[in-house]
C-alpha cells in the first residue's frame, strides 16, 4: 500500500540526489518540497485558527453564562450552544489536524525509501536484489549471518536494513557487481556519508567502548534532533493560537509534553537510520519558518474588552431573563430551552420508572414469601397431634 507513495518519493529523492550528488542535501530539498506541497493545507489551518479566534468572544460569553453549573444537562446545553455557534459560522476544530495526519504516511513512505534504496532509488526488482546479496556473500563482502532469510547458505530475501547495508557494500565494491547490473551506474548508488557520518547507520553505545571513531559522530544526530524538536515546539506555541481552555490544560501537562515528544524522537534516533532523523531535523526547521510566514500572512486577532462585552450582550439578549439562570434541574427555571426541558423530563421519567419497577419487585417478593408460608407442609408429629385432637373430640361427643 505504501508503494503508492514510496515509489514517487523514490523518484523525487533520486532527482535531487542527481542534482546535488549528496544524499543529505537531497533530503534537505525533499523536505522543502514536502512543505511547499503541503503549504495550501497550512494556509487552511491558519485561516481556521483565525476564524476560531474571531469566535472566541462569543464562546467565552456562552461559557460565562453557564459558569458555576456543573450538572450534566447544563454542560450538555452549553456544549450544544457552542457547537451550534461553530456550525453557523462553518467552523470545525478538527479541520486543522489534516496537515499533521498527512505527515505520518509521508514519514512511513520516506522510511521505506531510505531503507530500500536499491528498490526505490535504483529501481531494481526484488529478485535482482537477492541475486546481488548472494554475490556479496560469495565475495566475502557480507557475512551470511547478516541476513535473516537464508536457506542452505543462499539468501532468499532481504529484511530490515539489509538492503541498505547492501547498497553501501555495492558502492564500495562496485566492480564486483557491475556485470550483474549493467543498467546501473556507480553514481546512481546513494552515498550516505556526510563529513564522516554514515547516515545509513544508527548510534550505538558499543562504539563508545573503543577509541574515538567516526561512529561517535552519529550521537550528534539525536542531540540535534532533541534541540530542534524542543526549540521548534516552543516557537510554534508562540505562533499558534491556543484558546484559553486549551492554554489552561497545556499549563497542567505542557511541561511534560515539551520534553516527552523530543525525547520520543531521540528514542527513535537509536532505532531508525540517521537519514530519517536528519529529515525530522529539516522538517522541524521548515515547520517553524512556514508558521512564521503564515502568521505574517494571516495574523490571529486578539479579542478586545469591547468585543467581549458585546458578545456578552448578544448572548444575554437571547435569554428570556437577564439574571443568572438556575440549574436545569429546578422547575422554576424559565429560561432554559425546550431541549433542556425535554432532557429533564426524560430523566424524571426514567427515575419514576425505576421506582415503579423496584416497588413491583418488592411486592412480588412479599407475595411469594406469604405464599410460601401458607403452603408450609405439615410434619408427621403435627399430623399425629391433629389426629389425637379429633379423637378426643369424638369421644367427648359420645359421652354427651
Amino acid at each position: 500500500m505504501l508503494d503508492i507513495i514510496a515509489i514517487p518519493f523514490g523518484y523525487v529523492i533520486e532527482f535531487f540526489y542527481f542534482l546535488t550528488n549528496n544524499y543529505t542535501i537531497a533530503l534537505f530539498f525533499f523536505a522543502f518540497a514536502v512543505k511547499v506541497v503541503l503549504f495550501p493545507l497550512g494556509i487552511k489551518q491558519q485561516k481556521n485558527q483565525v476564524k476560531q479566534a474571531k469566535l472566541r468572544p462569543m464562546e467565552m460569553a456562552i461559557r460565562k453564562k453557564y459558569a458555576g453549573r456543573t450538572d450534566k444537562p447544563t454542560q450538555m446545553k452549553m456544549n450544544e450552544e457552542i457547537q451550534k455557534l461553530y456550525t453557523e459560522q462553518n467552523f470545525s476544530p478538527l479541520s486543522g489536524c489534516l496537515p499533521m495526519l498527512l505527515q505520518f504516511p509521508i514519514i512511513l513512505a520516506l522510511y521505506n525509501v531510505v531503507v530500500n534504496p536499491l528498490r526505490y532509488m535504483c529501481h531494481l526488482s526484488s529478485e535482482k536484489i537477492v541475486e546481488l546479496a548472494n554475490i556479496a556473500v560469495k565475495n566475502g563482502y557480507m557475512a551470511i549471518e547478516k541476513f535473516t532469510k537464508v536457506t542452505d547458505g543462499v539468501v532468499q530475501s532481504l529484511q530490515g536494513y539489509e538492503s541498505l547495508n547492501l547498497a553501501n557494500v555495492m558502492r564500495q565494491n562496485f566492480s564486483s557487481f557491475a556485470d550483474a547490473v549493467p543498467e546501473l551506474s556507480e553514481k546512481a548508488l546513494p552515498n550516505f556519508s556526510l563529513f564522516g557520518l554514515d547516515l545509513s547507520g544508527t548510534p550505538s553505545f558499543d562504539a563508545l567502548k573503543t577509541g574515538f571513531s567516526a561512529e561517535w559522530l552519529l550521537f550528534l544526530i539525536p542531540i540535534l534532533t532533541f534541540i530542534v524538536q524542543f526549540g521548534s515546539s516552543k516557537i510554534m506555541k508562540k505562533f499558534t493560537y491556543n484558546p484559553a481552555a486549551a492554554a489552561q490544560q497545556a499549563g497542567q501537562s505542557g511541561c511534560l509534553m515539551d520534553f516527552a515528544m523530543p525525547m520520543l524522537s531521540v528514542f527513535f534516533c537509536f532505532i531508525v537510520p540517521a537519514a530519517i532523523a536528519v529529515y525530522w531535523i529539516f522538517q522541524g526547521i521548515f515547520g517553524v519558518l512556514q508558521q512564521f510566514v503564515l502568521v505574517k500572512m494571516f495574523p490571529v486577532p486578539q479579542p478586545t474588552e469591547e468585543e467581549l462585552k458585546e458578545a456578552e450582550r448578544q448572548v444575554n439578549a437571547m435569554q428570556k431573563k437577564k439574571n443568572k439562570p438556575k440549574s436545569l434541574y429546578q422547575e422554576d427555571d424559565d429560561d432554559y430551552s425546550d431541549y433542556a426541558k425535554e432532557l429533564a423530563a426524560r430523566y424524571a421519567a426514567e427515575d419514576a420508572e425505576a421506582d415503579r419497577l423496584r416497588a413491583e419487585k418488592e411486592a412480588k417478593e412479599a407475595e411469594e414469601a406469604a405464599r410460601a408460608d401458607a403452603e408450609t407442609p405439615i410434619l408427621k408429629d403435627d399430623r399425629s397431634e391433629q389426629k389425637f385432637e379429633r379423637k378426643s373430640k369424638k369421644d367427648k361427643s359420645k359421652k354427651d
